[in-house]
């Protein structure tokens, strides 16, 4: 259902200094459908402007999206980008008044200095009139609607789906079982889903936005020629730079623990730096909720699994030496060079070692979700305050309004009624091509003796530029109409691994245990 929306764009907070005065000209373009629809008044020489401009969305959708763009106006050249922020209808009208975060066209925070990066932008949009009918009335949320809560938990994590969802699940447990309030700080990518999962019967779910698009960055050319080399050098340069990735979100995620004043902080692996540095500047006390433990340096595994290469065996010793933790290390350290200054602008010193053993002298609490047995036994650096739990699974309260799609069951169906095996390939968030999906399951339902029918999910992610050759899309036709392949974009793995005879899966922490639950 659509009605008419009225916004006020009011003012801007912390915007970034275009000008050489240390100012900016700002104004604000409004986009709808991804076309202008008008544009606020001009406002010189501030970093903090007021516009009190009405702007009139017409009919809208609560489904659709608004974007504000925050443009600094040039005489004599293009004007510059300050920072952007889109947010649903449905969400704009859920509050008399809200505080949009400013990003760049990366999807990074902007803030107001670029060096020390701080403060962070925002923009104020004021709900003036909502006439879709059937959506709540607006209210205005207050600090003090924490204090309702036995707890605050804010969660800091970043990365893909599979980074995400365990804390989705673990926020649903905080809440339902003990009746906290937990905010999740981490990508806007992922808002829809915190959102999905944020009905509880007691407790309260909150999404704030950290900044950043891991899915974007994942998906250039750059990032899958990386992801797809095969050998321990690329492997140890990527995990080596992997949390300097995502220390744009610093900024963000300082401010919202400032602002909000959480009585703890659960961060990931990815993001335990940011969270070090909260924990030290502003006295929140931190636990790791650790989705990958061999982050943590032991002598019981190595830190980049080896890859033989049978063709040129000389090679191998030379690529082991990459495998080390100890190198792993010092490849951190020059990947990490903005860090010394990250801790500097928050008033503290850096640290010796590297940051997991450094958790562990500071006696931090770092949980592993996922049982001993399976892992192997607990490394003896890991200290007494590392533990192992079980592994967390996110279920939905109701697990039969989910199901397997009709034509997914169907095909589950006939193989069984057919006597044929079945296998699931599925690579979760990871950005493989299309074309090299159906390939290997073109190859598994032709090659493998005993006939398989092969189910080939190629991700959620857009893949119109994963083109394949007509041969490839001639064979998959073929298949498909023998009813040996089918192709999909997903399935929920926990109703869909129970069905199979085989999996070839990559995931993270949620799909390797429901791959491990199934046995």
């Amino acid at each position: 259902m659509s009605g008419r929306v009225v916004v006020r764009v009011e003012r801007g907070v912390n915007l970034r200094p275009m000008d050489i005065n240390g100012k900016s000209d700002p104004y604000v373009r409004v986009l709808l459908r991804g076309s202008e629809l008008t544009r606020t008044p001009l406002v010189v020489k501030t970093n903090n402007p007021t516009w009190s401009a009405i702007v009139d969305l017409g009919q809208v959708k609560a489904s659709e999206s608004v974007t504000f763009i925050v443009m600094d106006n040039d005489a004599l050249k293009s004007d510059d980008l300050i920072g952007l922020a889109t947010v649903t209808i449905a969400d704009l009208v859920r509050r008399p008044a809200m505080e949009l975060m400013l990003v760049d066209r990366c999807g990074d925070v902007v803030t107001q200095h670029l060096l020390n990066q701080q403060p962070v932008s925002f923009l104020h949009v004021n709900l003036v009139s909502c006439e879709i009918p059937d959506l709540p009335v607006p209210t205005l949320w207050s600090a003090r609607a924490a204090r309702a809560y036995p707890l605050h938990a804010m969660c800091f994590t970043r990365g893909t789906r599979g980074d995400i969802q365990p804390f989705i699940a673990l926020a649903r447990g905080l809440a339902e079982k003990l009746g906290w309030m937990v905010t999740i700080c981490t990508e806007l990518a992922y808002k829809d889903s915190v959102k999905k999962w944020s009905a509880v019967s007691q407790g309260c779910i909150r999404f704030r936005p950290s900044g950043g698009d891991t899915t974007a960055r994942t998906d250039t050319p750059m990032a899958k020629w990386a992801m797809n080399t095969s050998t321990e050098i690329m492997q140890a340069l990527m995990l080596s730079r992997s949390e300097a990735e995502f220390f744009a979100s610093e900024p963000a995620m300082f401010h919202w623990a400032s602002t909000l004043k959480p009585d703890v902080v659960i961060f990931g692996f990815t993001v335990a730096n940011i969270a070090l540095i909260v924990h030290e500047a502003l006295g929140i006390p931190i636990v790791g909720f650790v989705l990958q433990p061999t982050c943590i340096p032991s002598e019981a595994y190595p830190a980049v699994v080896s890859i033989p290469c049978r063709d040129l065996p000389m090679l191998n010793t030379v690529e082991k030496c990459f495998t080390s933790h100890s190198l792993q290390q010092w490849l951190k350290k020059q990947m990490q060079a903005d860090l010394k200054n990250m801790r500097k602008r928050r008033g503290l010193r850096k640290y010796s070692g590297n940051t997991w053993t450094h958790l562990i002298s500071m006696e931090i609490p770092l949980l592993v979700p996922m049982r001993e047995a399976l892992f192997g036994p607990k490394p003896k650096e890991w200290g007494p305050n590392t533990h192992f739990t079980d592994f967390i699974y996110l279920r939905s309260p109701t697990p039969a309004s989910a199901g397997l799609e009709p034509a997914l069951a169907s095909f589950i169906s006939k193989a069984k009624a057919d006597g044929a095996p079945v296998v699931v390939m599925a690579f979760s968030s990871m950005p493989v091509a299309r074309a090299i999906i159906l390939e290997a399951g073109c190859r598994m339902a032709e090659l493998c003796m005993r006939q398989p029918r092969v189910i080939a999910l190629v991700g959620p992610r857009d893949q119109s530029s994963d083109s394949c050759s007509p041969e490839l899309e001639h064979r998959v036709a073929e298949l498909k109409a023998q009813h040996r392949l089918f192709e999909g974009k997903g399935a929920p793995f926990n109703e869909l691994f129970p069905l199979m005879d085989a999996l070839v899966v990559h995931g993270g922490l949620g799909t390797t245990s429901e791959a491990l639950r199934i046995g």
